[in-house]
């Protein structure tokens, strides 16, 4: 119902922004289990190798809000831990982080280090995976060559009819949301045998 409402609302004021800020908090991002791929075609655009990736976690401010589920910042960092060689956390439950950082140390020779809440000016890495939700972007606080990925901020748009055609499960091309820009990057499909 909520739904039918806001859509009447943008057809009746055509205040996309105002829309857009009463749902920003039911935004989610169905690209998480695929975040490795989009953050390595980030890196190739930027002409760096995954090598040179040293990102900076700014862990979530709802750290209550996947009950029983996999936590979003774990989801990732476990796709992005293999072949890291530098990780930051900012966070304001470190000890959620305890055990990955004495496992990465132990297994890989990672180490994590891990920030209170908004250390902004104690980071090094070279881009920002921001988690947080209710908080405004932190662009400013980082260096213009820091690359800054919000993962709750800004809508991570497939391509749809509205943009191309396709539908949402057809889609090739995801709009990434890097700071204030878009970037498109394309989805990793397996292509069958019998194709």
């Amino acid at each position: 119902m909520l739904r039918r409402f806001l859509k009447w609302l943008r057809k009746l004021t055509g205040d996309r922004d105002t829309v857009e800020e009463v749902t920003q908090e039911e935004w989610e991002n169905p690209y998480l289990e695929e975040s490795r791929s989009l953050i390595e075609q980030i890196l190739t655009q930027k002409n760096l190798d995954y090598r040179r990736f040293r990102p900076i976690i700014l862990d979530t401010d709802c750290p209550n809000r996947n009950f029983c589920e996999p936590d979003d910042v774990d989801l990732v960092l476990e796709q992005l831990e293999e072949g890291l060689n530098f990780l930051e956390i900012c966070t304001d439950r470190p000890e959620h982080f305890l055990s990955l950082q004495e496992r990465a140390a132990r297994e890989s020779g990672l180490l994590v280090r891990l920030l209170p809440g908004h250390a902004f000016e104690q980071t090094c890495g070279n881009m920002v995976l921001d988690f947080e939700r209710c908080q405004p972007m932190w662009m400013e606080r980082f260096a213009r060559e820091v690359i800054y990925l919000p993962f709750y901020k800004r809508r991570w748009v497939p391509e749809t009819a509205e943009n191309g055609g396709k539908s949402r499960q057809d889609a090739l091309d995801i709009g990434v949301p890097i700071g204030y820009n878009m970037m498109n990057c394309r989805r990793n499909y397996e292509i069958p045998d019998n194709f």
